[in-house]
C-alpha cells in the first residue's frame, strides 16, 4: 500500500469493505483538518494582526461618529493617556523591570516623540485635504516598512510581497477613492491649504512606518511590552499636550457620552498597540503592516453595520485586493517558512 500524509490509500486492485473504506476517509480527513490547524496555528500571529486592525476600525467607526466634533488633537491626548493608564494594571500584576539600558531609553523616547508628532501630523492631512487622499497618501507605508526594515533590520522581501504591496495599495486607493484621481469635476488649485494638508500626510506615512521599525527593534528587547507601551504613549501624550497648550484647546467634552467614547477609544487603542507589538516580536514588519491595510475592509463592513452605508462596486474590488495581499503574505510566510526548514 502507498502512503499519503501517513494514512494509507486505498488499492484499487484489492477489494475492501464499506467500513475499510469509510474508516480511511475519515482518518485522511482527520490528518488534512489537524495539518489546516497546524498551518493556522503557525500563523497565529498575523491573526492577531488581524485582531488588532478590527480594534483599530472600531476607533475609527468613533472617530468618524461620535468624536469628529471634538478637537481632534485634545482627542488624541486623552487618548493617549488612557492607553498609558491601560498599562499599569499590568505593569503592577507583572511587576516587571521599569528601567532599561540608554540605548533602550532613546529608542522609546524617539518612538513616543514620533508617535505623539503623527497624531497632530495626521489632524492637520484631515483638516486640510479630503480624507480619501489623506488616507490614499498614508497607504503608501507598507512599502515604506519594507523598504526601512530591509535597510535597518535586514529583512529579505520576496516577489510574493511585492505583488502583495500592489495589491494592497491599489485595493486602499480604490476604499479611499482620492479626488485628485476619482473626482471629475473640474480641476481647482493646488493651493498652500492642499499642499500642507498633502505633505502632513506623507510624514505621517513616514513616521508611521518609522515607528514601526522601532517598536520592531523594542518588541526583540528585555523590555517588558505593557512598560514600553507606557513610555511611547506617555511621551507621544505630553508631546500632544504641549501642541494643545500652544493651541490654547483645553476644553474637555462636557457631554458624558463624548467622555465615555474618548476613554473607550483610549481602550481601543490600547488593545491594538499591544497587540501589534506582540507580532512584531514575531513577524517580519512589513508583513504586520501590510496585514493591517485589512483595517480599511473591516471599517467598511462596520459603516454598513451600524451606519447603514453600502459599499459600491469600487469599494468591493478595493477590499478584495486588500483580501488578496494578505493571502499572498501568509503565503509567503509559509514558503519562508518550509526554506527556513
Amino acid at each position: 500500500m502507498d502512503e499519503s500524509d501517513g494514512v494509507p490509500l486505498l488499492n484499487p486492485g484489492i477489494e475492501v469493505t464499506k467500513e475499510e473504506r469509510k474508516e480511511t476517509l475519515s482518518s485522511r480527513l482527520g490528518s488534512r483538518i489537524k495539518s489546516v490547524m497546524s498551518s493556522l496555528w503557525e500563523r497565529k500571529y498575523l491573526l492577531l494582526v488581524l485582531i488588532a486592525a478590527f480594534f483599530n476600525a472600531l476607533q475609527g467607526l468613533l472617530f468618524k461618529t461620535a468624536l469628529f466634533s471634538l478637537d481632534p488633537i485634545l482627542v488624541g491626548v486623552v487618548g493617549l493617556m488612557t492607553i498609558t493608564l491601560c498599562c499599569i494594571p499590568a505593569i503592577v500584576y507583572r511587576r516587571p523591570k521599569l528601567t532599561a539600558s540608554p540605548e533602550i531609553i532613546g529608542v522609546l523616547l524617539l518612538t513616543g516623540s514620533l508617535r505623539g508628532v503623527m497624531t497632530i501630523l495626521s489632524m492637520v492631512a484631515f483638516k486640510n485635504i479630503n480624507v480619501g487622499d489623506a488616507e490614499a497618501i498614508i497607504s503608501s507605508r507598507p512599502a515604506i516598512v519594507g523598504l526601512l526594515a530591509w535597510v535597518i533590520l535586514s529583512e529579505q522581501l520576496t516577489i510574493l510581497d511585492g505583488i502583495a504591496s500592489i495589491c494592497a495599495f491599489f485595493g486602499v486607493l480604490l476604499l479611499a477613492r482620492p479626488t485628485i484621481i476619482f473626482d471629475t469635476s473640474p480641476a481647482t488649485d493646488y493651493d498652500q491649504t492642499t499642499l500642507i494638508g498633502s505633505l502632513s500626510a506623507i510624514g505621517v506615512a513616514f513616521m508611521i512606518a518609522t515607528t514601526g521599525v522601532l517598536r520592531r527593534v523594542l518588541s526583540q528587547t528585555e523590555i517588558d511590552k505593557n512598560v514600553s507601551l507606557f513610555y511611547i504613549y506617555l511621551v507621544a501624550a505630553v508631546v500632544c499636550a504641549a501642541a494643545c497648550t500652544a493651541l490654547g484647546e483645553w476644553e474637555l467634552p462636557e457631554k458624558v457620552e463624548n467622555q465615555i467614547f474618548v476613554v473607550s477609544s483610549g481602550v481601543l487603542g490600547y488593545s491594538h498597540g499591544l497587540l501589534t507589538l506582540i507580532a512584531l516580536g514575531k513577524e517580519k514588519t512589513y508583513h504586520v503592516f501590510l496585514v493591517k491595510s485589512s483595517t480599511f475592509v473591516m471599517l467598511y463592513v462596520l459603516q454598513y453595520i451600524f451606519l447603514g452605508v453600502s459599499p459600491d462596486i469600487s469599494s468591493v474590488i478595493g477590499s478584495m485586493g486588500i483580501i488578496l495581499a494578505i493571502v499572498l503574505v501568509t503565503k509567503s510566510k509559509s514558503d519562508s517558512d518550509d526554506s527556513d526548514e
